[in-house]
């Protein structure tokens, strides 16, 4: 057993369970709960069990699949058949997840309104006070 990113394990999960895991993020679809306990059956040797929930943690904090988090959309199991439903604060969970994104990249996206104006004014009250240019 070696040791791999989450991405990788993603990609062998894709490629072992095309019904259930995609690559492609827009087509992901909630998970059955409990699925990880599954996985770690069929993978066992394969891949270790905490590489796995990272893995899980990886594909299951992507924004496509938070935003398919929805009250009542159905989750699937290995095979990709219906198992279980999203509940209503799953689902309000998500969108909760999905506002913090969205707030931090508003914030990475503010452009720095201190900029050299606000440096220029701050040398000028300096000099008027009789400080340091």
């Amino acid at each position: 057993m070696t040791a791999r990113p989450p991405h990788d394990v993603v990609a062998l999960l894709c490629a072992k369970f095309p019904d259930t895991f995609f690559c492609v993020g827009p087509r992901r679809a909630p998970l059955a709960r409990g699925i990880h306990r599954e996985l770690g059956a069929v993978l066992d040797g394969v891949v270790s069990r905490k590489l796995l929930h990272r893995a899980l943690s990886f594909y299951t904090r992507d924004g496509d699949y938070l935003k398919a988090l929805t009250a009542g959309a159905a989750r699937i199991n290995l095979d990709g058949d219906p198992s279980g439903h999203v509940t209503e604060a799953e689902a309000e969970f998500a969108r909760a997840v999905l506002a913090e994104c969205a707030a931090k990249q508003r914030k990475m996206r503010q452009p720095q309104r201190d900029g050299l104006a606000a440096l220029r004014v701050a040398a000028q009250k300096r000099r008027a006070a009789g400080g340091p240019a």
